[in-house]
């Protein structure tokens, strides 16, 4: 007799979401034996898990400008250390 999750991936289902607060212990060795099935016969592949952090969204840097820049003074290096021009970054 198969079982719920052979008929399901049988269907040629390859994804399963669940939303569930709590997996009983029957269901849970079900798909571990069906998973473990599935690497032995090459359907899947093991996968390596890594555990990385990346800082998209760095917090910005504080700038403290004691005067106001005119003229030409726009056009140099902004003093935030971005490498762009005052007027094109922090726009004092």
């Amino acid at each position: 007799m198969l079982s719920s999750l052979e008929i399901f991936f049988g269907e040629g289902q390859d994804f399963v979401s669940l939303k569930v607060n709590e997996l009983d212990a029957d269901f849970y060795n079900e798909a571990e034996k069906l998973h473990d099935r599935y690497v032995e016969d090459g359907l899947l592949a093991s996968r390596e898990i890594f555990n990385r952090t990346s800082n998209e969204f760095p917090e910005a840097r504080e700038v403290k400008v004691s005067k106001k820049l005119k003229g030409s003074a726009r056009n140099h290096l902004c003093p935030c250390g971005s490498g762009l021009k005052v007027k094109k970054c922090c726009g004092i």
